[in-house]
Protein backbone atom coordinates (compact mmCIF):
# COMPACT_ATOMS: atom_id res chain seq x y z
CA UNK A 1 0.00 0.00 0.00
CA UNK A 2 1.64 3.30 -1.08
CA UNK A 3 2.18 6.05 1.41
CA UNK A 4 0.00 9.13 0.91
CA UNK A 5 1.81 12.13 -0.55
CA UNK A 6 2.97 14.94 1.73
CA UNK A 7 0.55 17.35 0.04
CA UNK A 8 -2.39 15.03 0.81
CA UNK A 9 -1.29 14.78 4.43
CA UNK A 10 -0.97 18.55 4.81
CA UNK A 11 -4.12 19.51 2.90
CA UNK A 12 -6.52 19.24 5.90
CA UNK A 13 -4.25 21.59 7.84
CA UNK A 14 -3.50 24.01 5.00
CA UNK A 15 -7.05 24.36 3.66
CA UNK A 16 -8.45 26.45 6.56
CA UNK A 17 -5.42 28.76 6.36
CA UNK A 18 -5.82 29.16 2.58
CA UNK A 19 -9.54 29.91 2.94
CA UNK A 20 -8.97 32.37 5.78
CA UNK A 21 -6.18 34.19 3.91
CA UNK A 22 -8.21 34.36 0.69
CA UNK A 23 -11.24 35.65 2.56
CA UNK A 24 -9.19 38.31 4.33
CA UNK A 25 -7.57 39.50 1.09
CA UNK A 26 -10.93 39.64 -0.66
CA UNK A 27 -12.40 41.78 2.11
CA UNK A 28 -9.31 43.93 2.38
CA UNK A 29 -9.17 44.71 -1.34
CA UNK A 30 -12.94 45.24 -1.50
CA UNK A 31 -13.33 47.51 1.49
CA UNK A 32 -10.20 49.68 1.20
CA UNK A 33 -10.45 53.02 -0.65
CA UNK A 34 -7.61 52.05 -3.01
CA UNK A 35 -5.19 54.95 -2.63
CA UNK A 36 -7.71 57.75 -2.98
CA UNK A 37 -4.88 60.20 -2.45
CA UNK A 38 -3.80 59.43 -6.03
CA UNK A 39 -7.26 59.98 -7.49
CA UNK A 40 -8.59 63.02 -5.69
CA UNK A 41 -8.14 66.66 -6.67
CA UNK A 42 -4.70 67.73 -7.82
CA UNK A 43 -2.51 68.46 -4.84
CA UNK A 44 -1.29 71.97 -4.28
CA UNK A 45 2.42 72.47 -3.68
CA UNK A 46 2.87 73.17 0.00
CA UNK A 47 5.78 73.32 2.40
CA UNK A 48 5.34 70.76 5.13
CA UNK A 49 6.89 72.02 8.34
CA UNK A 50 5.65 69.23 10.61
CA UNK A 51 5.18 65.46 10.23
CA UNK A 52 2.05 64.69 8.22
CA UNK A 53 1.06 61.71 10.33
CA UNK A 54 2.02 59.50 13.19
CA UNK A 55 1.67 55.96 11.89
CA UNK A 56 1.33 53.68 14.87
CA UNK A 57 -0.79 50.86 16.19
CA UNK A 58 0.15 51.67 19.76
CA UNK A 59 -1.53 54.20 22.05
CA UNK A 60 -0.39 57.77 21.35
CA UNK A 61 -0.71 61.14 23.03
CA UNK A 62 -3.91 61.61 21.01
CA UNK A 63 -5.71 58.44 22.05
CA UNK A 64 -5.20 55.32 24.14
CA UNK A 65 -6.86 53.26 21.40
CA UNK A 66 -4.86 51.36 18.79
CA UNK A 67 -5.15 53.75 15.87
CA UNK A 68 -3.48 55.66 13.07
CA UNK A 69 -3.35 59.34 13.99
CA UNK A 70 -2.86 62.33 11.72
CA UNK A 71 -2.29 65.27 14.04
CA UNK A 72 -3.53 68.80 13.47
CA UNK A 73 -1.15 70.95 11.43
CA UNK A 74 -1.88 74.00 13.58
CA UNK A 75 -3.75 74.50 16.85
CA UNK A 76 -5.88 71.44 17.55
CA UNK A 77 -9.54 72.51 17.77
CA UNK A 78 -11.38 69.61 16.08
CA UNK A 79 -11.21 65.84 15.63
CA UNK A 80 -12.53 63.52 12.92
CA UNK A 81 -12.76 59.87 14.03
CA UNK A 82 -13.23 57.47 11.11
CA UNK A 83 -13.92 53.71 11.38
CA UNK A 84 -12.84 51.27 8.68
CA UNK A 85 -14.81 48.37 7.24
CA UNK A 86 -14.69 44.64 7.95
CA UNK A 87 -11.28 43.08 7.27
CA UNK A 88 -9.52 46.42 6.91
CA UNK A 89 -7.46 48.54 9.32
CA UNK A 90 -7.24 52.23 10.09
CA UNK A 91 -4.40 52.47 7.57
CA UNK A 92 -6.89 51.83 4.76
CA UNK A 93 -8.39 55.30 5.15
CA UNK A 94 -5.49 57.43 6.40
CA UNK A 95 -4.57 58.57 2.87
CA UNK A 96 -7.78 60.64 2.75
CA UNK A 97 -6.65 62.77 5.68
CA UNK A 98 -3.13 63.04 4.29
CA UNK A 99 -4.65 64.47 1.11
CA UNK A 100 -6.45 67.06 3.23
CA UNK A 101 -3.23 67.84 5.07
CA UNK A 102 -1.16 68.24 1.90
CA UNK A 103 -3.77 70.67 0.51
CA UNK A 104 -3.94 72.55 3.82
CA UNK A 105 -7.53 71.54 4.46
CA UNK A 106 -8.77 71.15 8.04
CA UNK A 107 -5.44 72.27 9.50
CA UNK A 108 -7.00 72.54 12.98
CA UNK A 109 -8.39 69.01 12.81
CA UNK A 110 -6.74 65.82 14.00
CA UNK A 111 -7.79 62.56 12.37
CA UNK A 112 -8.06 59.30 14.28
CA UNK A 113 -8.43 55.98 12.43
CA UNK A 114 -8.95 53.25 15.05
CA UNK A 115 -8.12 49.62 14.33
CA UNK A 116 -10.88 47.08 14.96
CA UNK A 117 -9.93 44.06 17.08
CA UNK A 118 -9.38 40.62 15.57
CA UNK A 119 -12.58 38.68 16.27
CA UNK A 120 -14.28 35.52 14.96
CA UNK A 121 -16.60 36.37 12.06
CA UNK A 122 -19.41 33.91 11.35
CA UNK A 123 -19.47 34.97 7.70
CA UNK A 124 -15.78 33.99 7.56
CA UNK A 125 -16.48 30.48 8.88
CA UNK A 126 -15.73 31.68 12.39
CA UNK A 127 -12.15 32.61 11.56
CA UNK A 128 -10.68 35.78 13.01
CA UNK A 129 -10.32 39.04 11.12
CA UNK A 130 -10.51 42.76 11.97
CA UNK A 131 -14.13 43.52 12.79
CA UNK A 132 -16.19 45.80 15.00
CA UNK A 133 -18.83 43.10 15.56
CA UNK A 134 -19.86 39.74 14.14
CA UNK A 135 -21.73 39.47 10.83
CA UNK A 136 -23.66 36.33 9.97
CA UNK A 137 -24.55 36.96 6.34
CA UNK A 138 -24.09 39.49 3.55
CA UNK A 139 -27.46 38.50 2.12
CA UNK A 140 -28.98 40.50 4.96
CA UNK A 141 -26.55 42.30 7.27
CA UNK A 142 -29.40 42.99 9.69
CA UNK A 143 -30.25 39.33 10.24
CA UNK A 144 -29.18 37.89 13.60
CA UNK A 145 -27.40 41.10 14.60
CA UNK A 146 -24.58 40.84 17.11
CA UNK A 147 -26.17 43.31 19.53
CA UNK A 148 -23.68 42.65 22.32
CA UNK A 149 -20.73 43.19 19.98
CA UNK A 150 -22.25 46.33 18.46
CA UNK A 151 -22.90 47.90 21.85
CA UNK A 152 -19.47 46.93 23.19
CA UNK A 153 -17.70 48.50 20.21
CA UNK A 154 -19.92 51.53 20.53
CA UNK A 155 -18.67 51.99 24.09
CA UNK A 156 -15.07 51.83 22.90
CA UNK A 157 -15.77 54.63 20.40
CA UNK A 158 -17.48 56.65 23.13
CA UNK A 159 -14.25 56.32 25.12
CA UNK A 160 -12.26 57.86 22.25
CA UNK A 161 -14.74 60.76 22.12
CA UNK A 162 -14.35 61.24 25.88
CA UNK A 163 -10.57 61.40 25.48
CA UNK A 164 -10.89 64.18 22.91
CA UNK A 165 -13.21 66.18 25.16
CA UNK A 166 -10.78 65.69 28.05
CA UNK A 167 -8.08 67.22 25.82
CA UNK A 168 -10.17 70.35 25.47
CA UNK A 169 -11.92 69.68 22.17
CA UNK A 170 -15.55 70.80 22.07
CA UNK A 171 -17.82 67.82 21.39
CA UNK A 172 -19.52 69.86 18.66
CA UNK A 173 -16.20 69.95 16.82
CA UNK A 174 -15.92 66.17 16.86
CA UNK A 175 -17.16 64.30 13.76
CA UNK A 176 -17.63 60.53 13.85
CA UNK A 177 -17.69 58.62 10.57
CA UNK A 178 -17.06 55.28 8.96
CA UNK A 179 -17.29 53.04 5.93
CA UNK A 180 -19.39 49.88 5.60
CA UNK A 181 -19.32 48.04 8.96
CA UNK A 182 -17.41 51.01 10.39
CA UNK A 183 -20.11 53.37 9.13
CA UNK A 184 -22.74 51.22 10.79
CA UNK A 185 -20.92 51.52 14.10
CA UNK A 186 -20.39 55.26 13.57
CA UNK A 187 -24.13 55.80 13.15
CA UNK A 188 -24.96 53.84 16.30
CA UNK A 189 -22.15 55.27 18.43
CA UNK A 190 -22.81 58.80 17.21
CA UNK A 191 -26.55 58.71 17.81
CA UNK A 192 -26.09 57.24 21.30
CA UNK A 193 -23.23 59.46 22.48
CA UNK A 194 -24.04 61.45 25.60
CA UNK A 195 -22.13 64.39 24.09
CA UNK A 196 -23.55 66.53 21.29
CA UNK A 197 -21.42 65.79 18.20
CA UNK A 198 -20.71 68.07 15.27
CA UNK A 199 -21.97 65.47 12.82
CA UNK A 200 -21.92 61.84 11.69
CA UNK A 201 -20.66 60.37 8.40
CA UNK A 202 -21.87 57.04 7.00
CA UNK A 203 -20.42 55.74 3.72
CA UNK A 204 -21.82 52.60 2.03
CA UNK A 205 -23.44 51.53 5.26
CA UNK A 206 -26.59 50.64 7.15
CA UNK A 207 -28.21 51.47 10.48
CA UNK A 208 -27.79 48.66 13.04
CA UNK A 209 -30.37 47.80 15.69
CA UNK A 210 -32.88 49.84 13.68
CA UNK A 211 -35.87 48.26 15.38
CA UNK A 212 -34.87 49.73 18.75
CA UNK A 213 -32.78 52.71 17.64
CA UNK A 214 -35.42 55.25 18.64
CA UNK A 215 -35.11 54.20 22.27
CA UNK A 216 -31.30 54.29 22.11
CA UNK A 217 -30.74 57.75 20.59
CA UNK A 218 -29.45 60.21 23.17
CA UNK A 219 -31.21 63.49 23.85
CA UNK A 220 -27.98 65.29 22.93
CA UNK A 221 -27.89 63.86 19.39
CA UNK A 222 -31.54 63.87 18.39
CA UNK A 223 -30.82 66.70 15.94
CA UNK A 224 -27.27 65.87 14.87
CA UNK A 225 -26.67 66.31 11.13
CA UNK A 226 -25.63 63.28 9.10
CA UNK A 227 -23.74 62.90 5.81
CA UNK A 228 -24.66 59.66 4.06
CA UNK A 229 -23.37 58.36 0.71
CA UNK A 230 -23.80 55.07 -1.12
CA UNK A 231 -22.86 53.44 -4.41
CA UNK A 232 -25.77 52.54 -6.67
CA UNK A 233 -23.95 49.40 -7.85
CA UNK A 234 -23.01 48.18 -4.36
CA UNK A 235 -23.51 44.40 -4.22
CA UNK A 236 -22.12 44.00 -0.69
CA UNK A 237 -24.10 46.52 1.36
CA UNK A 238 -26.95 46.95 -1.07
CA UNK A 239 -28.02 50.43 -2.13
CA UNK A 240 -31.58 49.97 -0.90
CA UNK A 241 -30.22 49.31 2.62
CA UNK A 242 -28.64 52.75 2.47
CA UNK A 243 -31.90 54.27 1.27
CA UNK A 244 -33.78 52.50 4.02
CA UNK A 245 -31.29 53.84 6.56
CA UNK A 246 -31.78 57.36 5.21
CA UNK A 247 -35.55 56.93 5.55
CA UNK A 248 -35.30 55.85 9.18
CA UNK A 249 -32.91 58.68 10.03
CA UNK A 250 -34.97 61.35 8.29
CA UNK A 251 -38.58 60.24 8.66
CA UNK A 252 -38.56 58.25 11.89
CA UNK A 253 -35.86 60.09 13.83
CA UNK A 254 -36.10 63.55 12.26
CA UNK A 255 -32.43 64.01 11.37
CA UNK A 256 -31.14 66.32 8.66
CA UNK A 257 -29.44 63.86 6.27
CA UNK A 258 -27.35 65.03 3.33
CA UNK A 259 -27.71 62.07 0.97
CA UNK A 260 -25.52 61.31 -2.04
CA UNK A 261 -25.85 58.38 -4.44
CA UNK A 262 -23.29 57.42 -7.09
CA UNK A 263 -24.87 55.15 -9.75
CA UNK A 264 -21.69 53.42 -10.97
CA UNK A 265 -19.99 53.06 -7.60
CA UNK A 266 -19.64 49.57 -6.14
CA UNK A 267 -18.64 48.80 -2.54
CA UNK A 268 -15.77 51.24 -2.41
CA UNK A 269 -15.08 54.96 -2.18
CA UNK A 270 -15.12 57.46 -5.02
CA UNK A 271 -13.20 60.73 -5.53
CA UNK A 272 -16.46 62.64 -6.02
CA UNK A 273 -17.81 61.09 -2.82
CA UNK A 274 -14.75 62.23 -0.87
CA UNK A 275 -15.07 65.72 -2.42
CA UNK A 276 -18.74 65.88 -1.37
CA UNK A 277 -17.82 64.77 2.14
CA UNK A 278 -15.09 67.42 2.24
CA UNK A 279 -17.61 70.17 1.39
CA UNK A 280 -19.92 68.95 4.14
CA UNK A 281 -17.04 68.80 6.62
CA UNK A 282 -16.17 72.42 5.86
CA UNK A 283 -19.63 73.46 7.07
CA UNK A 284 -19.18 71.53 10.32
CA UNK A 285 -15.53 72.29 11.10
CA UNK A 286 -14.81 75.85 9.94
CA UNK A 287 -11.45 77.26 11.02
CA UNK A 288 -11.57 79.15 14.28
CA UNK A 289 -8.87 81.60 13.15
CA UNK A 290 -7.74 83.01 9.80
Amino acid sequence: MPFPSVSRLLLPYLLPLIISTTSYLCYHSLLTPLSLINHTSQLEEVKITAPISAFTSAPTAMTSAAAIVVPAATRHTATFIFLHGLGDTGAGWSSVSENFRLRRKFDECSFIFPHAPMIPITLNMGMRMPGWFDIVSLADVQSAEDEAGILASSQSIHAIIEEQIDKGISSERIILGGFSQGGSLALLAGLTSKHKLGGIVGLSTWLPLHQKIESLVSEENKNTDIFQAHGGSDRVVQHHWGERTKGILQEDLGHNVEWHSYPQLEHSADPQEIADMEKWLHTKLPPTSS
